[in-house]
């Protein structure tokens, strides 16, 4: 369990205080599979660092499973595994199994525990074909599963993943997050996914926190905030005449050319099919509808700054 109160941090730049993370609270529950977003600078990697005890805060408190993060480094390095961003665990000229090994003396994990805990890994994670292979001769998808492995050797109750699919091809990256998923519903594992691909937190995560400048504006369930949205309707209608301004009021007007106008619509507010009615005058040619997905929800956030359940 991960609990985080009050947190703040800031950093010195010349002559200027920068608050990286300000006033942040937030519980993360055993199993939890979260999401964190939020653009570059915008404090999630700082949250990060200081859950990994890495940093420490100016103020507030953090406790990882009932330690203080910072104050006992290396216990709290037993229960916690990590991926940032291309930082390698791997050595390159040795192959997944040799250095799955070499990890886990390092965790002074029993050996007999750990060949038996390597062997259901490499099951789970489905690298027979490659993991007696040389790492430098692995795909970057195949390198991927490794590293994730190579960070659950210990069997640590945390996982942070930093962009855990960043290059993968479409298969790769669904390959990988089936696996992540299954193993965290049959292991209860708690991870942390910090992610510039919405369409990960969207498959992964149960939970989605977004930051920005430092504060939380969202806290919440996935489904709870794809819902809080589900009234926005984007349109798309391309119509047989030019027209400069629509005979309707919508939340957003753009126009891509003469005839196809981008619209979105709150349906709380006025109806498809009145949107439809009001432009047949014109001759709607063809038209496309769509909701919100989470990646365009997130966007809404960032843009309107809207704050949502903060916590």
């Amino acid at each position: 369990m991960i609990k985080i109160e009050s947190v703040t941090k800031s950093f010195k730049q010349k002559n200027k205080k920068i608050i990286a993370v300000n006033n942040v609270s937030l519980t993360v529950e055993q199993g939890d599979m979260l999401g964190l977003i939020g653009v570059n600078g915008s404090g999630k990697s700082t949250l990060i660092k200081m859950m990994n005890g890495i940093l420490y805060p100016d103020q507030g408190e953090i406790i990882i499973n009932g330690k203080n993060p910072w104050k006992h480094q290396k216990e709290i390095a037993y229960q916690i595994g990590s991926i940032f961003g291309q930082k390698s665990q791997l050595w390159y000229h040795l192959t997944p199994r040799e250095t799955f090994m070499f990890l886990g003396s390092v965790y002074s994990v029993k050996l007999a525990a750990l060949k038996l805990h390597v062997a259901e890994l490499i099951q789970q994670f489905d690298l027979h074909s490659f993991v007696d292979r040389p790492v430098r001769k692995l795909s970057l998808g195949q390198r991927m599963k490794c590293e994730i492995v190579a960070s659950l050797v210990h069997n640590p109750s945390i996982l942070f993943l930093d962009e855990p699919t960043i290059g993968l091809d479409l298969i790769a990256k669904d390959s990988l997050t089936n696996l992540l998923s299954e193993y965290n519903k049959v292991h209860n594992k708690t991870m942390v996914i910090t992610t510039h691909d919405i369409s990960d937190i969207a498959k992964l995560c149960n939970r989605v926190v977004i930051i920005d400048q430092g504060v939380i504006i969202y806290n919440g369930t996935t489904i709870a905030l794809t819902e809080k949205f589900a009234n926005i309707v984007l349109l798309e209608i391309v119509l047989a005449s030019d027209i400069a301004q629509l005979p309707i009021e919508v939340l957003q007007h753009e126009k891509s050319d003469a005839y196809t106008h981008k619209i979105k619509i709150n349906t709380d507010k006025i109806a498809v099919s009145e949107v439809f009615n009001k432009l047949e005058i014109y001759e709607i040619i063809r038209y496309y509808q769509h909701s919100l997905d989470l990646t365009a929800i997130v966007r809404v956030l960032f843009e309107e700054g809207v704050i949502d359940d903060r916590k």
